[in-house]
């Protein structure tokens, strides 16, 4: 995440809370999306449908989920392919600091599996190995 933020950050013509992807390509062709927070109930429908379009197919995609935004997560993420779903922990601890509520992640993991996408929760500090 810090390395993410740290590319977003560096691009100067994007504004602050904009949305973002980040893209890695690696030599065989597989493809990773972290889509950071982008995909909340003020995200405009026709950025969404044009990153599905531009970034669909990935073979992993990270998403957060921004408190209280599990609806929108939930309804733009599946337009993103039959990839590997990561759902992480990207707020809580900032928000746990401040004595705010926090997100749970089984409960939106868990009605993306229900509708038959691949998908896992990432807690911060952890890892996943894929295997084909």
């Amino acid at each position: 995440r810090k390395t993410a933020r740290r590319l977003m950050e560096g691009e100067e013509s994007r504004e602050s809370g904009e949305a973002c992807v980040l893209q890695l390509t690696f030599p065989d062709g597989s493809r990773l999306l972290h889509l950071d927070l982008s995909l909340h109930n003020e995200t405009p429908k026709e950025w969404v449908a044009a990153a599905q379009e531009r970034f669909g197919g990935a073979e992993w995609i990270i998403c957060g989920v921004e408190f209280g935004q599990d609806a929108a997560v939930l309804e733009h993420l599946p337009g993103f392919g039959d990839g590997i779903y990561m759902i992480a922990d990207l707020v809580n601890e900032e928000r746990s600091q401040k004595g705010m509520p926090t997100n749970l992640l089984t409960p939106t993991v868990d009605k993306l599996v229900d509708s038959g996408l691949k998908a896992y929760p990432f807690p911060p500090k952890s890892s996943f190995r894929f295997e084909a």
